[in-house]
């Protein structure tokens, strides 16, 4: 598989994603570095529930979708583009489940 990476990441989510993310793992093979764009992209994989609570109809992420890589949010990094590295934690939030 010469230029392909494979990774395998621990997704976590809550609130209302959590209920429309069916398992919590993923592995994501492809050309190139995975990004979190593909990871999202193969977890909502005929889950349409769930990819139009992340994405926009553009391919953004939602407003109040906060994505985070080992820690990192990613619209802090590179967005969609932020490379997840294989073992990692990606935990999906939406803003309005957050306390305050």
């Amino acid at each position: 598989m010469e230029g392909q990476a494979r990774i395998r990441a621990r997704i976590r989510a809550f609130g209302v994603l959590g209920s429309v993310l069916s398992g919590e793992g993923a592995t994501v093979t492809g050309p190139g570095p995975v990004t979190v764009g593909r990871v999202l992209e193969s977890i909502c994989s005929g889950q349409s529930d769930l990819a139009r609570a992340l994405l926009t109809e553009q391919g953004d992420l939602q407003p109040g979708v906060q994505v985070f890589v080992n820690g990192l949010n990613v619209r802090h990094a590179q967005g969609l583009d932020t490379v997840v590295p294989d073992g990692a934690e990606v935990l999906l939030l939406r803003g309005d489940v957050v306390g305050g």
